[in-house]
């Protein structure tokens, strides 16, 4: 089997925009959720706080929050690679078609401000533009998934696929999650799915905790190229860690609720593992996807049905809220930084943990995180009936 490499890597989270500054808060468990900003929703509205990026607000006639953030990835990206680097595919996660903020511009000005915002492919072509521009990169094919949670692990496996099988030798993996419209927070509230009344931010998303009361909404963006080991080698780049096994499912139950049982749920990890030809004993680690939702029962009870040991976990949405598209991604990258920086980081809001949970027996990370080798990690999506699972390892070469 190709093993297939993460070799660079750009980001902007809500903990910071460095590999630096990313390992300080997630070993400290600073949360980079805030209160909103007076203005940006009404005086009234029950959604208070989000994890935000400074600088990607909506300006009405200007390029969209999620085509600057993609500019933005792509000129670090460019500082990291060589010139002329042949690139065969980039593989996208982002929701550009906006439709509540085109429904504010059709409401303020009886017209669409920008029809860039029109344009999925708009993002992915600043990446192609700016890597052409700033590092004669030319990249030979694009592809543009929108899943929601689960969108960002579905490009990094499916770009996983492609090397894997000698079609591509070099693919960078892109995920945007901008802007979240107030009419958005409102739709998410309104669904029963979203944090409200936090009046201490330590209490604003609490997974796995008995008093969880929903999910806060994030943004991230994050910028990946995944080698093969031969490409690698070429031109001799280090490797953040490896992508070893990857799987999806689908509950076919409800779009909105996960299917009770949690079955197929555990038959994502179940084929992840397999794929990776690695036993359930074998991991170290587990970043779930815990939102702070009833379904961190669901979630809970699938990983113990697959892991008979105590394996650490934890929910990084208390730290990164939940940034739906970018949020497989740019837990990857976290989980890349706890392996090598071997520690495994806290689950910060978990001061009462539900007792049904408890009950399962497993080795949830406290509210600070624990020195831990990880070699090998298994991370969870889930979301809109699917279920999505991402096997890494450990580098032998360090970043």
């Amino acid at each position: 089997m190709n093993p297939v490499h993460v070799t660079a890597l750009s980001f902007e989270s809500p903990l910071g925009n460095t590999w630096n500054a990313l390992t300080e808060n997630l070993r400290l468990g600073h949360s980079g959720i805030r209160f909103l900003d007076p203005g940006y929703v009404p005086e009234d509205f029950p959604v208070r706080y989000a994890a935000k990026l400074p600088g990607y607000e909506y300006v009405a006639g200007a390029p969209s929050p999620v085509s600057r953030a993609a500019e933005s990835l792509a000129q670090a990206m460019a500082s990291r690679l060589p010139p002329h680097l042949k690139v065969d595919g980039l593989v996208c996660s982002y929701r550009e078609v906006n439709g509540f903020q085109i429904a504010r511009d059709i409401f303020e000005t009886s017209k669409v401000q920008n029809l860039e915002w029109l344009d999925p492919d708009r993002p992915a072509q600043m990446i192609r533009e700016t890597l052409a521009r700033k590092a004669q990169i030319e990249i030979a094919e694009t592809t543009v998934l929108n899943a929601g949670c689960v969108s960002s692990l579905c490009a990094l496996g499916y770009a996983m696929q492609r090397l894997r099988q000698g079609k591509w030798q070099r693919a960078l993996v892109a995920a945007i999650e901008l802007d979240p419209h107030p009419l958005q927070l409102m739709s998410f509230f309104l669904h029963g799915s979203m944090s409200v009344g936090a009046q201490d931010l330590a209490e604003a998303c609490r997974p796995f905790s008995r008093s969880r009361n929903g999910f806060v909404k994030g943004e991230a963006a994050a910028l990946v190229l995944l080698e093969t080991e031969s490409a690698r080698e070429e031109r001799k780049a280090n490797s953040f860690g490896q992508l070893a096994g990857y799987a999806i499912t689908s509950d076919a139950y409800r779009l909105t609720n996960p299917r009770p049982d949690g079955a197929c749920f555990q038959a994502a990890m179940r084929k992840a593992l397999d794929d990776a030809r690695l036993s359930p004993k074998q991991i170290d680690y587990i970043k779930a996807h815990a939102t702070a939702l009833p379904a961190d029962y669901i979630e809970a009870e699938a990983i113990r049905a697959v892991f008979d040991l105590p394996i650490p976990v934890s929910s990084l949405k208390s730290l990164l809220g939940n940034a739906t598209h970018a949020a497989g991604l740019m837990e990857l990258i976290c989980v890349l930084v706890m392996m090598r920086e071997k520690f495994a980081a806290p689950n910060s809001n978990l001061t009462d943990p539900d007792p049904l949970i408890e009950a399962l027996g497993l080795n949830l990370v406290g509210t600070r995180a624990v020195e831990q080798k990880i070699e090998h990690a298994l991370l969870n999506s889930s979301g809109g009936g699917q279920n999505a699972s991402l096997v890494i390892k450990t580098a032998a070469l360090k970043p």
